[in-house]
């Protein structure tokens, strides 16, 4: 059996679920934020980090507490207490990738500036901002965020 998209929606969905999936949303949107700071704040050093692999994993060393790195510089772990991983490894790469989307809008932004102001025209460009609580949405991969049994989905979400 292939495993394509499969597109699903919930037609009847109690006031409970529907608080339930919001609160997700909310709580993943906020640690897409959070963690788009830090990187942001920490750009300097993690654009000189060779892959994107390697950037990540600096990234999650930067606010994930494990056995080998007890004291991460910023307090993630405490602020999203039990935040699964598949969501905070999902929020990392959404914000490294908005933040470098950034850095690159920001710079041809003031190469395009100085080339106006160079040749005495008018620059009627806004700048670019960063936008870190856009409208992300979690990965929901198969066997660990959701698990499918006959018609049903089970889904891993937040229940505050």
């Amino acid at each position: 059996m292939s495993r394509g998209i499969v597109k699903a929606e919930l037609i009847h969905i109690n006031p409970g679920i529907r608080r339930v999936l919001k609160d997700t949303l909310r709580i993943y949107r906020s640690a897409c934020e959070y963690i788009g700071n830090v990187v942001y704040d920490n750009f300097e050093y993690i654009s000189t980090i060779d892959t994107t692999m390697n950037k990540k994993k600096y990234i999650e060393s930067l606010i994930h507490k494990t056995k080998d790195n007890p004291n991460p510089k910023y307090d993630f772990d405490d602020k999203f207490y039990k935040f699964p991983s598949y969501y905070r490894r999902s929020a990392i790469s959404f914000a490294l990738g908005e933040v470098q989307s950034y850095i690159t809008r920001l710079e041809q932004y003031k190469e395009a500036k100085e080339t106006a102001e160079i040749a005495g025209k008018k620059f009627k460009t806004k700048e670019p901002t960063l936008n870190l609580s856009g409208n992300t949405c979690p990965c929901m991969y198969h066997g660990q965020m959701f698990i499918q049994e006959n018609n049903k989905i089970y889904l891993k979400v937040y229940n505050i």
